[in-house]
Parts: C-alpha cells; structure tokens; sequence
C-alpha cells in the first residue's frame, strides 16, 4: 500500500523459540507406504549436511529429486529448515523433510518419504488430463502433484470440491492418467462475517474461510494471521465461527485479522481460478497491526528467503489498512510478481508497484485503489488516471507508487477495450520478465504474451513476432507518455514512426527519466522464447527477426540479467 516512504531494508520474521535439548529421530508411516528406508541415525550429529544429502541418506530411490526450502527459521544457534520434494518442477504428494540445527550441527531429521521407485524421466503437463475429462468437471484444480497410486508413483491433481448445499469442502487427490480417487478428505467449513471489500462498501457479508485446519485459529494452509507476531493475543474461534463487530473495541482486532485472512484468501482464489496458479506449500506469514520501520501508515511484501511475509500498518493518518481488501490483494499481487521480477529498484520497482496495482483492480473490478483508506478523500491510487497525464511529463524525483498509476492506466485502458481476457495478458507476460526488467522489457514482454493468445492468421506478414493486438498496444502507450521506451520497435504496420516519437519523448523528459536508452537488439527474458520486432531494412521494408531461440542454458541468462539483492517491496510515499 502507499504511504510514507520507508527503508527498503531485509528483516527478519519473528523468529520462534525452540528446546534443542535431546536429539530426536522420526520417522513412520504417517501415510500408507511412506517411512524412512534410510540410515537417518548416522546424520544426527554430523555438520554441513545438505538437504541433498539428507536425502541421499534416507531414500536413495528419490535421488532424481530436488530438496526445495519452503521455509528457514531460526533464533540465534538454532535453524530449522523444512524442504518439499521437487520431481520435475512438481512435488511429491505427502514427502517432507526438515532439518534442525545447533551450532552448524544437525540435531533432528523429521521426514516422510515415499518408498517408491521415481522414473528417469520426469512427467510433464500433457500427462495431467484435465479434471473434466478425468469425471470432475466441478473441482477445482489446487496443483499438480506426483502421488502414491497403487504402490507407484503418478502424476496427480490436488483438487477441492464444494458442497453448495452446506458451504463444506471436500479435498481430493485424483490419480490424473486414471481418474482414480486417491484420497478423500471431508474438510469442514469456517464462517465469518466480514466486509466484501471493504469498510466504503459498508456492508458486512458471511463468507466460509477457506484452507482451516478447524482448531479456531487462522493457521490456515497458505496464510497465518498475528497480530503482529506469534507471541501476541490471536483471533480465537473455538467454534469456528468467526464473527466478530467491526464497531466494537472489543471485537476491533479480532475483526481486522478475519478480515485480512479473508481478503488473502480471495485473492489467492482470484489468481487459481483464472490463470491455474499454483501457490506451492509456501505459507505466507501476515502480521496486522505494525509499525514498519517507525511507519504505522504502510504495508509490505518480504520475499524469500526471509519471507513470504506480508505486514499490514496499525494505521494513523490511514485508516483501515487491514480492512481494505485492496491492500492484501496489492502486497499478495507482489508475491506472485517476484517469482518472476526480483527487484523493487528503479523501472522494476515502478512495474511492480503498477501491475500489483493492476492485479488489485482486476480481482475487485473497479480502476480504484484503497477506496476506504485515506479520510476524506475517494481511493489511494487510481488507474483512471487524466489522459492529459503523461508519464514523460512527470518528475523523475516521484516514487514507483505513483509511477507506477501511469503503467497501471496503460494495462487498465487496455482492459477497457479487450475485456478481462486482458488479465491473462498480463499475467502471462510475467514469464517474459527477467529478475531486474524495465519499462522496455515490459512492453515487449505484454507484446509477446498477446502474440502467444492472439496469433495472427499463418501468413500474415508479421505472423509469429507480433498478435493481434500490436497496434493497440502501442498506440496506448504511447498516449500515455512511454515512447521512450518504443524506440527500437518498428512500428510501420500501424503507420507509427516509433524511433520519432521516442526522440520527441526523450525531449520532452529533459533527460530524467532513466532507462529508455536500452539496446532492443538482445533483450534476455527468463526462460521463455521471446521474439521482437526490428526496425526496417532495405529501405525501410518493415520485417520480423527471431532474436532469442529457447534459452536453455538458464544460468547463463541468469548471469546476463544482472544479480540482485533480494529485496522488501515497501508500499510507501504518499
């Protein structure tokens, strides 16, 4: 969210104290054919051992897997770490390891470990039919999984199921070559009274909780609320109803954590629903009721490996920071944008501020941000921007919140004109980013994702470089002052002289806006194939290049984007 500017420094999550007492062993059967086929006794006492080598030690046969650290706790000596397996880019349904520490010294392995025999070659999407071929067209896809199917290892789907007549969930685990039903879990249901979006609306709602585990705290299975911190007094339904008075001092903090739980939540469903997004067992710690940094008036997204972790300010001059689910879904719109871009410096820091933004609009419908946070005024941030706004007019000294408006407004005008197929749009264009991309490498990367959802015709002269939408795309940004950063493009097809406009663009900045200078010629984009367009040749023939085949030496375009330093995206300036 946006408030006052506040340091953009790493923190440590509250760490959670722990005995390391005895040394301590476990294993066993907590699901059918799982248990430890290793030597775990002789790890216990050793230093420096890896998960890799845990692994090794305990079940051999998953050597093709790769240990992934959901999390990393520690207080002082003491560090636990806790691994998912990885086969292929999908986990193992039900395997675990963790790994407890004193003083560099491993003092405990808690593990479940299938016992079955993993394949050479990893599965891959095709092989999960989709849930309505396999009989369930009513489920919801959670995430694609390898399962124990008969004593063999297969590829599965994580699903949820809802009952409409009673609001209560079923969680299931569908064998996805088969269909077959490997389990069925009856979850129950939490309910709660909550606003919609928030306090503005002025209406509460009665909405069930998902992901509870049903002990009446808000432990849930990929968010927990404190307020702020573990040791603090929490929301406590023993009933698992959770219905609390917003206007009530009693109730006040209860609420605002439902609410907030309830918002992350709604937020996450946005993003399963429409694009298939897979959150993984990463579990995102929010602490309500902050000050960060000295600042009530801001909230922040910390990324791993100290996080995920959201902070959400008590508020002073805001109000209603918890209450408003526009600020859970902007600083959880972060989460998912990191996987991709890394940094929150310069342009990068700009396209997350707007397209967390963006995401935050998309999930409520309305161009409008943080409409009950700022007393007497209507929202915090907009997309609806003036069109007599420009961004090559504005002061290079303004923070990515609010540079961010002008990119948001670009996404958002579009949105307008191509409906909510937009959204996949952006998301898609995600994937084209590199860890420290800019403005330039965003628009190419919105380019890329529209020629992959709108091909044109086979045959059309720019058939495979660009989609459908091109000449939209570029006429909207540059009605919102970004020509600068078209320069390279060629835009003849859509009777644009991009190399002029940018020029006239850079004049108009007198030079502060930083960036615009880059080389379109080689442009890394992660992992995918991204092709741009060149300007004309042989007198001024407008034609298309492929520039990057499929990158398969990862490290090495890695190493070409520049490292760097994982950093909080603090929501601040007002």
């Amino acid at each position: 969210m946006d408030a006052q500017m506040g340091g953009f420094g790493l923190v440590s999550p509250t760490p959670t104290p722990v005995s390391v007492g005895a040394l301590q062993l476990v294993g066993g059967p907590t699901h059918p054919g799982f248990g430890l086929s290793g030597d775990a006794a002789s790890l216990v006492g050793s230093y420096g051992v890896t998960a890799k080598q845990a692994l090794a030690t305990l079940a051999p046969q998953l050597l093709g897997c790769t240990p992934r650290l959901l999390r990393s706790e520690g207080a002082g000596l003491v560090v636990h770490e806790s691994y998912e397996l990885d086969f292929g880019g999908y986990p193992l349904a039900h395997a675990s390891l963790q790994l407890h520490r004193h003083a560099g010294q491993l003092v405990m392995v808690r593990a479940a470990m299938p016992d079955y025999q993993l394949p050479a070659d990893p599965w891959t999407d095709a092989d999960f039919l989709p849930l309505a071929t396999l009989g369930f067209p009513d489920a919801r896809p959670v995430r694609r999984v390898i399962a124990n199917s008969g004593g063999l290892p297969a590829p599965a789907w994580e699903a949820q199921q809802r009952d409409l007549a009673t609001g209560a969930t079923t969680r299931l685990l569908i064998d996805a070559e088969t269909g077959a039903i490997l389990e069925n879990q009856r979850e129950g249901f939490d309910l709660a009274s909550v606003y919609e979006h928030g306090p503005a609306d002025g209406r509460l709602v009665t909405v069930d909780l998902p992901d509870l585990p049903g002990t009446g705290y808000l432990d849930g299975r990929h968010f927990a609320v404190y307020a702020p911190t573990p040791a603090d007094p929490r929301v406590e339904a023993p009933d698992n109803v959770y219905n609390y008075r917003p206007d009530d001092p009693a109730d006040a903090l209860n609420f605002d954590q439902v609410e907030v739980y309830y918002g992350a939540t709604r937020a996450l469903a946005w993003f399963q629903s429409k694009f298939g997004y897979d959150p993984g067992n990463a579990q995102v710690h929010i602490s309500i009721n902050t000050e960060i940094s000295g600042n009530p008036d801001n909230a922040l997204y910390i990324p791993p490996p100290e996080g995920p972790a959201i902070e959400i300010g008590r508020g002073d001059e805001l109000t209603n920071l918890a209450r408003d689910t526009d600020v859970v879904s902007h600083e959880f719109a972060h989460h998912v944008i990191w996987q991709h871009l890394k940094s929150h410096e310069g342009e990068s820091g700009v396209l997350h501020e707007g397209t967390a933004d963006y995401f935050a609009y998309a999930i409520n419908g309305d161009p409008y941000l943080g409409e009950s946070v700022v007393p007497g005024k209507p929202y915090l941030r907009t997309a609806a921007l003036d069109p007599a706004l420009r961004y090559d007019e504005i002061a290079a000294e303004q923070d990515a919140h609010y540079r961010g408006q002008f990119w948001s407004a670009v996404l958002w005008d579009l949105r307008a004109r191509l409906g909510t197929g937009m959204d996949q749009m952006v998301y898609d264009s995600l994937a084209y980013l590199g860890e420290t991309s800019g403005l330039t490498d965003a628009f190419l990367a919105l380019l890329n994702a529209d020629r992959d959802l709108n091909p044109l015709p086979q045959g059309a002269s720019e058939a495979g470089v660009y989609g459908k939408n091109k000449c939209l795309i570029l006429e909207t940004a540059l009605q919102r002052g970004f020509a600068a950063y078209l320069g390279g493009l060629d835009g003849a097809s859509c009777g644009l002289d991009l190399t002029g406009l940018a020029q006239a663009s850079r004049e108009r900045t007198n030079g502060e806006i930083q960036g615009h200078g880059k080389d379109l010629s080689l442009t890394a984009f992660g992992h995918k194939c991204a092709v741009v367009a060149l300007p004309g040749q042989d007198g001024g023939a407008p034609f298309a290049r492929l520039l990057l085949a499929l990158m398969l030496a990862l490290p090495l375009a890695g190493a070409a984007l520049g490292g760097t330093r994982r950093r909080k995206v603090d929501d601040g300036s007002r």
